[in-house]
This record gives C-alpha cells, sequence and structure tokens, in this order.
C-alpha cells in the first residue's frame, strides 16, 4: 500500500472514532437529564388533582366561616360565655366541619410525592 492510501485509512478510521465518542458523549448527556425529564413529568401530572383540591376549598373555607359568624351570632345572643360552655351543640359543628377538610391524599407508594398534606394536626 502506499502511503496516500493510508494516510485515507487513519483519516476514516479517526473520522468513526470522532463520530462514536459524539454519539456517547450525546448518549451521556441524554442520560443526565432522563431523572429530570421524569420528575418534570411526575409534577405535570398533578397539576390537575392539585386544581381539583384547590377547588373544594373555597366552599369547606365559606361553610367554615359561616359556622364560625352563627356560633358568634349565637354567643352575642345569649349574651355569655356561660351559654357556650354550657352547650356542646356549636363545638360538635366545629369538630364536623374539622373533619371535612379536604386533604390532598398519596396516590402510589408512601415515599413519593405527593405525601398527605396534615389538616388541622391530623395526617390524612
Amino acid at each position: 500500500m502506499s502511503a496516500t492510501a493510508w494516510i485515507v485509512a487513519a483519516l476514516v478510521v479517526w473520522i468513526i472514532a470522532v463520530d462514536n465518542r459524539l454519539v456517547q458523549l450525546r448518549n451521556r448527556i441524554a442520560n443526565a437529564f432522563a431523572p429530570i425529564d421524569v420528575q418534570l413529568k411526575r409534577r405535570y401530572d398533578l397539576v390537575p388533582y392539585l386544581v381539583e383540591v384547590a377547588r373544594g376549598y373555597p366552599a369547606h373555607e365559606a361553610a367554615t366561616l359561616e359556622l364560625v359568624y352563627n356560633f358568634g351570632a349565637e354567643v352575642r345572643e345569649h349574651r355569655g360565655l356561660a351559654w357556650l360552655f354550657g352547650s356542646g351543640i356549636m363545638l360538635a359543628g366545629f369538630a364536623g366541619r374539622q373533619a371535612a377538610c379536604p386533604r390532598l391524599l398519596c396516590r402510589g407508594s408512601a415515599s413519593t410525592w405527593p405525601m398527605p398534606v396534615p389538616c388541622n394536626g391530623r395526617a390524612a
């Protein structure tokens, strides 16, 4: 073989080696960003669920505020706290509203997000 053939062969081998190295680096970069893509997709998939929970919360808040307003009106009507401690009717109503608090529920294993959100000191 002539010197020109050796140079062409070496050049072809070098081009193939450089191309393989570039492909290898591209694959390593794609693999490095794969966990980030997975996390972003999981967050994106949770958005409708979070919106649903956020839509349910104003109704709960309005009912709780109405209960507080009615409770204050009854206390003012009976003129004092003696009636308050003698009657457990409204206090039972507060306990019922506390139990109806909207919660985020865990979908999947217990170690993945979304974790149960505590509501009034209790885990969901």
